[in-house]
């Protein structure tokens, strides 16, 4: 095991997170780097079919990173339930971190983006069929209670 630590690698730097970022999601502005934390602000198109989502992605080098849907507001399903799979910040709730799907070596363009995108699909399909279908562990904390 001592082995396979060693061979982990590092934090990816932010100038290649910033990078990749760039060049894959173009449409996801940079609006801050500084002191090893980015903000990217733009949209996600989960299908040809869904709606746009104006998100926002905060990484500081090292940590989670963390998206934020800013709109249209997330709201309750027709059964009156609270969005499912967000975390008390609010933010989306992408990957389970006891299972390792996501280390600060990855790319969070490569990760963190697709799997936002997906989890606003679920989010649709979930509105529309009043059941998460995306999977994922259950919350037991507080849930967003929006209207």
């Amino acid at each position: 095991m001592a082995d396979a630590k060693r061979f982990q690698r590092t934090a990816l730097p932010m100038s290649e997170q910033i990078g990749r970022m760039r060049s894959s999601f173009p449409g996801l502005a940079l609006i801050s780097w500084r002191m090893g934390r980015a903000l990217w602000k733009g949209s996600l198109q989960p299908s040809s079919h869904s709606s746009e989502y104006l998100v926002q992605v905060s990484y500081m080098l090292g940590k989670r990173p963390r998206v934020h849907v800013v709109e249209p507001q997330l709201r309750k399903n027709d059964k009156g339930e609270a969005v499912p799979h967000l975390h008390a910040d609010s933010s989306l709730c992408l990957y389970y971190p006891k299972y390792g799907e996501w280390r600060p070596s990855l790319s969070v363009a490569d990760t963190i983006i697709p799997w936002a995108s997906l989890w606003l699909y679920y989010y649709e399909v979930w509105l529309a069929v009043g059941e998460w279908l995306g999977g994922g562990i259950s919350h037991d904390g507080p849930k967003l209670t929006a209207a």
